[in-house]
């Protein structure tokens, strides 16, 4: 059995009274550990830079992994005094063993058997695997999802591991499944926390091939959104129409026009360029707010075959058949009272004129909602910033999908439109 080492739980230097004080004092400890780290590999990063001739690394590139590696070794070692914290609250046996003999970081005795384990950040730092016995166990520093599990399991075909163990698992195991999930709950948004503490990140540039692949993944998201009327004021019928034409049509907002590129710049960005507290994050956003415009501007033009409204000497719209100008009116809001006033010449041909009368109608309320809500006071007076940002770029986000989704769904378009929808130009 293993020796029995009595603590106060002072492993951190402070009293623990509870698990989640023991969690609390982990995440303290470990972001100031890889603050020191941080702060020591940039000054010896940018004393000792060097620029390699057919290097593509730049020196925040080779700073970034540098810190990350450092950051990786103290979270192992950090992890070590996390478990002898939960030995000592649940009055489990448990040494850190300094020789060679017995091979592993922590052993633990859970009354059962004792466990040999060896904590590592990922499976390609485990080595080759030695000729373990049963109780022997790898612990990996990473969150429990398909790619894990997936990861682990390759390296336990290729001999690399044995017995392996994601950590909220191993404290299941050892501690219980109460244990993992107050674990999993402290833990829930730690990687944030420690991205900002590092101050760098990898992003992914839109290359050709990326831009494809994006388009391929928004393929298969858009081909399954469900549309869901909050309100309750839309018919079963109504919706099934919506559907319908939607399915058929929302291909468009993956093609050239300028709506399709504000709307894949803003998908880029949502997914790769990280929200910041400290930064207006409405350049996340823009092209989200620009492309309703630009849609409802395209899809006018072809389903009424030809520029609908003219405009006066500094821009301002004038709507057809009008002889004055619209005083007040912004393009957006323009669009979306022609589509109030022309449903018969711009919703699908299977609506009945009362549906759509009544379609048109919750649309443009829609639209003059998301006008006045989102896209005016974020393009003009508003910033994106403080602890709210991501809230209200998620929510920019959703309300526009919705969009795209009722105006493609309320038309229907024969090929020469639809192809009209999706070339550069006309």
């Amino acid at each position: 059995m293993c020796d029995i080492i009595i603590n106060d739980g002072s492993l951190y230097g402070v009293i623990i009274v509870s698990t989640e004080e023991i969690y609390s004092a982990f995440k303290d400890n470990l972001k100031k550990s890889v603050n020191d780290v941080r702060l020591g590999t940039i000054t010896r990063g940018y004393k000792y830079r060097q620029n390699y001739i057919f290097g593509i690394a730049s020196s925040n590139d080779r700073l970034y992994y540098d810190t990350i590696a450092a950051m990786e070794l103290q979270a192992c070692k950090e992890t070590e005094l996390l478990l002898g914290n939960l030995c000592d609250e649940y009055k489990n046996k448990y040494l850190f063993p300094d020789d060679k003999e017995h091979n592993c970081d922590i052993m633990i005795d859970d009354g059962k058997k004792i466990w040999k384990v060896e904590i590592k950040s990922a499976p390609r730092l485990a080595g080759v695997a030695k000729s373990f016995a049963g109780d022997e166990c790898f612990v990996f520093l990473m969150k429990k999802c398909v790619d894990s599990y997936e990861l682990i399991s390759e390296s336990v075909m290729a001999g690399q591991c044995v017995n392996p163990y994601l950590l909220s698992d191993f404290i299941k195991e050892i501690f219980g499944e109460k244990e993992s999930q107050k674990f999993d709950k402290a833990f829930a948004n730690f990687s944030d926390e420690m991205k900002e503490l590092i101050g760098y990140d990898v992003t992914k540039v839109c290359t050709d091939e990326n831009l494809r692949q994006l388009k391929d993944e928004l393929d298969t998201a858009l081909s399954k959104y469900v549309f869901v009327d909050k309100e309750g004021k839309l018919d079963s019928w109504e919706l099934q129409q919506l559907e319908s034409c939607f399915r058929n049509n929302y291909d468009v907002l993956l093609a050239n026009r300028l709506f399709a590129e504000s709307f894949l710049t803003s998908e880029w960005l949502y997914l790769h360029a990280s929200t910041n507290d400290n930064i207006d994050n409405t350049f996340i956003v823009a092209g989200y707010l620009k492309s309703m415009e630009q849609l409802l501007w395209d899809v006018i033009q072809v389903k009424c075959n030809g520029m609908p409204f003219t405009t006066d000497e500094n821009g301002n719209i004038l709507t057809l058949g009008a002889d004055e100008i619209s005083d007040g009116y912004t393009m957006l809001q323009s669009c979306a009272d022609y589509l109030y006033n022309n449903y018969d010449d711009i919703l699908a041909l299977s609506f009945s004129q009362k549906e759509a009368r009544f379609v048109s109608k919750y649309i443009t309320k829609y639209i003059a909602v998301f006008r006045k809500n989102y896209r005016n006071g974020h393009f003009h007076k508003h910033n994106i910033d403080g602890d709210t940002s991501m809230t209200v770029v998620e929510s920019i986000r959703t309300v526009t999908y919705e969009l795209y989704y009722l105006i493609l769904g309320m038309i229907e378009l024969d090929p020469s439109e639809k192809q009209d929808l999706m070339d550069t130009t006309w």
